[in-house]
């Protein structure tokens, strides 16, 4: 069996870019392949991922959603939650207060997530600082967007826990392009695949890989 993974932003769309008629047809086409079997990861919510997967008519058969803290497989509708949120992560949700506002937020169950807009970097700098002055044992991730999303996780939630769930005998193919993508790719059992946008350390592995 051989398994599709990808992420959604900066990977399968691009900011202000609509997915291409070619690339839905072969998404459409990898899902009624007996002998392939696709998932999506982000660090989206699972109902943003389904979505945007019924806007360009694409059914994965795993949903791997909040940086792989909340996982849907379409086969047998098995929903697992990964709620088991560090301290560390308890104390962030509780007392960090920004100088910028989020544009919107978005229900999270396993990770802390917020939208910036133009005002990503200023918030990513925010976060960073607070992380850093509290000493917490947490990881903050950028999203590639027109919607400036930043999600701050906790260590033990992350894409490779897709891993878990993946026969250990199966083919795994893995498109990224950021840095919360680099576990899985870096993984002895993923072939990782990239894009020209992707950030250099992600065209590294893949380069170091292949």
């Amino acid at each position: 069996m051989i398994y599709f993974g990808f992420d959604k932003d900066g990977t399968l769309e691009l900011p202000n870019v609509r997915v291409s008629a070619e690339l839905r047809e072969l998404l459409q086409k990898m899902t009624i392949n007996k002998d392939i079997v696709t998932f999506i990861s982000s660090g989206r919510s699972v109902a943003q991922l389904k979505l945007f997967c019924t806007d360009i008519q694409f059914t994965p058969n795993i949903f791997s959603g909040e940086n792989g803290g909340h996982f849907v497989f379409n086969d047998n509708n098995k929903e697992i939650i990964l709620d088991d949120i560090s301290a560390d992560l308890k104390f962030f949700r509780a007392n960090f207060q920004g100088v910028v506002n989020p544009i919107h937020t978005e229900p999270r169950i396993a990770t802390w997530s917020r939208f910036f807009g133009k005002n990503v970097d200023n918030a990513f700098n925010e976060i960073s600082l607070f992380i850093t002055k509290h000493n917490l044992n947490l990881h903050c991730y950028v999203h590639q967007g027109s919607d400036g999303a930043i999600d701050v996780v906790s260590p033990l939630i992350n894409k490779i826990n897709i891993l878990n769930y993946i026969p250990s005998e199966a083919k795994i193919f893995y498109f990224g392009d950021n840095i919360n993508d680099i576990e899985i790719m870096e993984s002895s059992r993923v072939i990782p695949c990239t894009f020209s946008n992707a950030s250099e350390q992600v065209k590294q592995i893949v380069k170091n890989k292949n």
